[in-house]
């Protein structure tokens, strides 16, 4: 029984670390980008820029605010996706706020 507990703790971290997945915004529709983040928690997205041709730019996108660090909080931005211009995602910013203030994490 200890033996199975232990062998079960040395696996979490394990586990917990697993490699994000990661996408190519334009082989996937909104919705589809949508649902790889939230069946998956977490899913580092790749897409290209809107001001430089040629550069490919990336972010982690999130389902809950509960994949964010400390002092930082969920902000949603724009990214292309192979139907639409503008698909709506939520990553991780830093927060602005005051590390004495109430509810500053």
């Amino acid at each position: 029984m200890r033996a199975t507990i232990l062998a079960a703790l040395l696996l979490l971290p394990t586990a917990t670390l697993a490699d994000p997945v990661r996408v190519n915004a334009l082989k996937h529709s909104c919705e589809s980008l949508r649902r790889i983040v939230e069946d998956n928690g977490v899913a580092i997205i790749r897409y290209p820029s809107r001001n430089k041709p040629g550069l490919t730019l990336y972010d982690r996108y999130i389902s809950s605010v509960s994949s964010c660090g400390n002092r930082q909080m969920v902000e949603t931005m724009s990214i292309p996706a192979a139907d639409t211009d503008s698909c709506r995602m939520r990553h991780c910013v830093p927060s602005d706020c005051d590390p004495g203030e109430p509810f500053c994490f």
